[in-house]
């Protein structure tokens, strides 16, 4: 299948700004005679490398916009360290990725997601979750229920935590994240 790696704008208030890049690529296999531990390979190779031309151009437009601020909102595929790296060579641009990797972090005593959840209850907030309407089993995907809107109480902790280089960049320093933890407390079965 194809991948279609979008970097969309929208304004705080939902709204569609456009379309700063569309990237369309067919994933190309690693050759059977290519040796090289996933490590070794550049990162310019890698099909994760969209993540970070998508926030150069953030960056890019950035600059142009300097009373604006800006906020690159990314899935677990982003969770990697060169894009943390990336962002500190320019923090015009904030980054918000959903954690993927429960990373080893120095001055804790835990791997990163035991850390925030030792981590001090900030607050506590209501979010609403809209209804979601019945689907039936389709080919691969279960069958999902109906379910009424609701309002989820969210506990919230967040900390600053260094987040170490990997092994193989030991010439990289660490860098120093916000990590925001929240989790329904009570949620229905």
């Amino acid at each position: 299948g194809l991948h279609l790696h979008t970097t969309l704008a929208v304004a705080t208030n939902g709204l569609p700004l456009g379309v700063l890049r569309a990237q369309c690529q067919a994933p190309k296999l690693k050759s059977a005679a290519d040796k090289r531990p996933s490590w070794a390979i550049p990162i310019e190779e890698k099909e994760t490398f969209c993540w970070i031309e998508g926030l150069r151009d953030m960056m890019d437009l950035a600059a142009q916009m300097p009373q604006t601020r800006l906020i690159a909102v990314c899935d677990r595929e982003a969770d990697f360290f060169e894009l943390f790296e990336e962002q500190r060579s320019n923090p015009g641009v904030d980054l918000l990725v959903r954690a993927n990797h429960n990373r080893t972090v120095s001055d804790e005593p835990y791997k990163l997601f035991e850390a925030i959840r030792q981590a001090p209850l900030r607050t506590k907030v209501q979010v609403h979750v809209p209804r979601q309407s019945a689907r039936p089993k389709l080919s691969k995907k279960q069958a999902r229920p109906k379910r009424p809107s609701r309002q989820a109480n969210l506990e919230v902790r967040y900390q600053q935590i260094p987040l170490l280089p990997p092994k193989y960049y030991s010439d990289k320093y660490r860098i120093d994240v916000w990590v925001l933890h929240a989790v329904e407390t009570a949620p229905p079965e």
